[in-house]
């Protein structure tokens, strides 16, 4: 019950701190990193990034793997999902996987080991470690897969020798 009560003091005095033009904007978020440098130990370059909510008043903090939000002082953080309850949007979810987004035509393609199985048409990026299990069964189930393209990039994490067996693929005569 206090958790909650909490909360909803934080949600109301967010709200109602909302902030004007964007030099101050900038000031603020300036303001929220230092804040949050010095109070938490968060060290500033650990914060890639901090915008407004659609929230007015709140900010959300990209510390890197998640978003959390803060005021605009950096006196309350709040760590969850904002739920946007008039379209029932998860709006943190939806940041994260906007933020997460790769441009596909971008990717290093040289760097792949790439196979066309009929015309090739649809095309995908496969990211695979040679000691995978659920790699190899992904390759497997790919074979019945026709009219495409498949772009395999060696991510060897999974233990030393799989960078001794990505190197074996990637300077074989047949990859």
């Amino acid at each position: 019950m206090q958790t909650r009560i909490r909360i909803a003091a934080l949600v109301v005095a967010v709200a109602t701190s909302a902030l004007g033009c964007s030099a101050q904007a900038d000031q603020t978020t300036d303001k929220i990193k230092s804040a949050l440098q010095s109070r938490l130990g968060i060290d500033a370059s650990d914060i890639k990034g901090i915008t407004r909510a659609p929230l007015p008043g709140l900010y959300e903090i990209n510390p890197g793997t998640q978003i959390v939000y803060s005021d605009a002082n950096g006196d309350y953080v709040l760590n969850g999902e904002l739920i946007d309850t008039k379209a029932h949007r998860n709006l943190t979810e939806a940041r994260l996987n906007e933020r997460n987004k790769g441009d596909f035509a971008k990717l290093p393609f040289e760097n792949a080991v790439k196979v066309v199985k009929g015309d090739g048409k649809r095309k995908m990026a496969v990211f695979s470690d040679p000691n995978c299990t659920y790699c190899h069964q992904l390759e497997n189930t790919l074979k019945s897969v026709d009219n495409v393209t498949v772009y395999t990039f060696l991510y060897p994490v999974l233990s030393p020798d799989s960078t001794a067996k990505a190197k074996q693929i990637w300077c074989s005569s047949d990859r």
